[in-house]
């Protein structure tokens, strides 16, 4: 068990190394940055975006995205169709 676990430490030091980040939190950091797409390119609902990028828990992706966007999801995605324009700062 203890080779595991030393092999465990150093692919997560070695991840952290290259990434400048956790494994954990390089995956949030890509699954949310999938939702922002997601939201700012398409026509699809909330629920359909949290399912696609794997929360299970609405709430739970609207806290994380708000906490890396500074904007809750439902207001970015207005935002975005309302402005139509993907160069603003709101829509990047």
């Amino acid at each position: 068990m203890h080779g595991n676990e030393n092999n465990d430490r150093k692919l997560k030091q070695g991840f952290h190394q290259v990434f400048k980040t956790t494994p954990f939190a390089y995956l949030r950091q890509y699954r949310l940055e999938q939702a922002r797409q997601l939201l700012m390119d398409s026509e699809i609902s909330i629920e359909q975006v949290v399912k696609a990028v794997g929360y299970s828990d609405r709430s739970r992706f609207a806290v994380a995205f708000r906490k890396q966007f500074g904007i809750n999801p439902k207001s970015y995605q207005m935002q975005c169709r309302k402005s139509g324009d993907l160069i603003s700062l709101n829509c990047r």
